[in-house]
Formats: C-alpha cells, structure tokens, sequence
C-alpha cells in the first residue's frame, strides 16, 4: 500500500466526519438526550480509530510522517504513541458533543470510560493499554525504566492517581531523553530522568509509577 492510497483514504474519513457535523449542527442538543449524544460520539470514535489505522500504516512506510507539531492537539497517552489528533475531529467533538476531544485509555478496546470504574488499579489500567495496543497491533514487551532497547522500539512509562482515578505518560525519545504531554491543551516538554521508577508530577498533582514498556509500531507492505 502507498502513501497517497492512504492519504486518499484518511481524506474520506475527514469527509465522513465533515458529513456527521453537517447532518447535527443544527439539531438541538438538549432533544438529542444523552442516548443520541452517545450515539454520536460513537461515530466520531469508529472514524478516530479508522483514522489512526491508517496514521500507523503510513508511519510504517514513512516514520518522519508524525512530528511533535503535528501531535499538538493530542494527550499524554496518543503523545506516547505518536499518534496525532487532527484539528477537524477536535473541533467537530467541541461543537457536537460539547466537550474536549478525548478517549479514555481502553475505549480503543471498547472498555467504558474510567471515571465508570469502581475498582481502579494498576493491573486495570494495564490490561486497558494492553488491550489497546493489541487492537491496533503494535507490539510491546515487558521493560524497565534504565534498560536497553531490545526491539528496535522505544520505550513508555505508563502512571496513575488512585484518587483521581487518572494516568499519564512518559515516552522516551531517541536520545535518550524523556518527554510528555500534559493532557490535550498542554504543551510537549521535557521530563528529567529522575526518580521516574517512582513517580512523576503531572498538573501539580503526583502519579505513582505503574509500568514500562517498549513499543514497536507494526510494520506493513
């Protein structure tokens, strides 16, 4: 598959989402109910994974093709992945849904969303990245936060704040480095590789360490 098929193809998706604004903007959001808002929100999630399929099949053939600019609009967790959130989705999710863009860690996986969660814990929000990176088939190996590259990967350090009921993200750079991402609106910064095996600061607020992984984005021809 060449890069332009799959540039015609992330065109359609911005098509299709451009036709779901179209047919709602002007319904009124107060008779939509929550049942309808759902609905849609649902929709604009099926086109956003469709989207970053093909995000990751262009990376394969092209690995410049995301850049730190380009993952403005994205969180600590699609920051960590290098997967971007164009300008159209965020828009269309404020104007419809009436709320920041953003999908929990695992509805990807169809898991529902984390503030529904009573039994908030490491191994949950583990098995909700793992699910995640499974369906979207990237690879990922068990790792820590001071080891070698072993897969030709790199590497991201997965936290939580039990009372918040919150994650956030630390992904390693090429240098050797560590940067984030502070939610959606926040920028990409640095982060000193101090202490990170046993938290990290993130909004003023402390996140104990959970995980490390490596990841290996999949390949395809």
């Amino acid at each position: 598959m060449d890069t332009n098929k799959i540039k015609e193809q992330i065109k359609e998706i911005y098509q299709n989402l451009n036709s779901l604004f179209l047919e709602y903007q002007n319904k009124d959001y107060l008779c939509l109910g929550m049942i309808g808002i759902n609905q849609i929100r649902r929709q604009i999630l099926v086109l956003y994974r469709e989207y970053l399929s093909l995000v990751l099949k262009l990376q394969s053939l092209k690995p410049d093709a995301v850049s730190n600019y380009s993952l403005r609009n994205s969180n600590c967790y699609l920051y960590a992945l290098a997967l971007p959130v164009p300008i159209i989705f965020k828009r269309t999710y404020n104007k419809l849904i009436r709320d920041d863009f953003g999908f929990d860690l695992g509805e990807y996986a169809n898991y529902k969303a984390l503030f529904r969660e009573t039994n908030f814990t490491k191994n949950n929000l583990i098995e909700r990245l793992e699910s995640d990176l499974a369906y979207f088939q990237i690879d990922f190996f068990e790792s820590s936060i001071d080891s070698v590259i072993k897969h030709n990967g790199y590497k991201i350090n997965l936290y939580m704040n039990r009372d918040a009921k919150d994650y956030h993200f630390i992904r390693q750079n090429k240098d050797g480095s560590w940067s984030d991402k502070n939610g959606y609106k926040g920028s990409i910064k640095e982060v000193l590789n101090s202490h990170l095996d046993e938290g990290c600061v993130n909004n003023k607020m402390f996140y104990e360490y959970v995980k490390t992984l490596e990841i290996v984005k999949p390949r395809y021809r």
